[in-house]
């Protein structure tokens, strides 16, 4: 008899249980997120004249941004994010030969850079692809590290990017979010302006006869701490879905 009851007991527990996850669980249509972001990397101006030039040394120089994020997500795997990073590069080059004395030949420059990325999410890896629309600042030109001057004359204001990231969360706690990743980009055309162009202006201090575009080019890595913000759901119970806070 006792048995019984027991039983009784438990299935009528398992019964309470069910009905009420049914009633708290909720169908999510999207949900939104921000965050900060922090990137450090290696920046190439790319020139092909230079780099099959055997007497100069392209070196990568380091490159380092900051700024936020801002995510729709939607559903488990998909999401769009817009990026606002502000950044400082370099180049240098260096020029040395039998009869040329060595040269050292430095460009550095900032960047208010905008990323609008797809993301796709799977388990606890992502891949993202995207473009970037950088606004160019101060333009600066050192020889031999020294005699910096400002060189903004010779250079685009902006450029876009095709960007390429894959990366995975390496902390989730409720609605917060730890990720590491790394993202290329290349720029699309050719960094220098008309004036460059006319004047001859080179990234490295040599000259030839057949000119190259230069295209900015970079590999980072990207540490992203994310914040929910909220989310548009719709209870298995309720009429009509609305808008909550995480």
């Amino acid at each position: 008899m006792r048995m019984n009851k027991f039983k009784n007991f438990l299935i009528l527990f398992v019964l309470i249980t069910a009905s009420t996850s049914q009633l708290s669980s909720q169908k999510i249509y999207f949900w939104l997120d921000a965050g900060l972001k922090v990137s450090a990397g290696a920046g190439l101006l790319y020139n092909n004249n230079l780099i099959n030039d055997r007497n100069i040394t392209p070196i990568f120089a380091s490159t380092y941004g900051i700024g936020g994020k801002f995510g729709f997500n939607f559903g488990e795997f998909h999401a769009i994010t817009i990026d606002a990073m502000y950044s400082l590069s370099a180049q240098r080059n260096e020029l040395k030969s039998d009869n040329i004395d060595l040269v050292n030949k430095r460009i550095a420059y900032n960047s208010a850079d905008f990323y609008f990325m797809y993301r796709y999410n799977r388990n606890l890896n992502y891949v993202e692809l995207g473009a970037k629309y950088g606004l160019y600042q101060r333009f600066t030109q050192t020889l031999n590290g020294a005699n910096t001057e400002i060189v903004d004359d010779q250079f685009v204001d902006n450029m876009i990017s095709p960007v390429l990231g894959f990366g995975y969360y390496m902390f989730n706690a409720d609605a917060f979010t730890a990720n590491l990743g790394f993202r290329l980009s290349y720029g699309l055309y050719d960094i220098l302006n008309a004036t460059g162009v006319e004047n001859d202006f080179y990234i490295a201090p040599l000259t030839y006869d057949d000119y190259a575009p230069t295209n900015p080019a970079f590999i980072e890595v990207v540490l992203e701490l994310n914040f929910g913000l909220g989310q548009y759901a719709k209870s298995v119970c309720g009429k009509r879905a609305s808008f909550m806070s995480i």
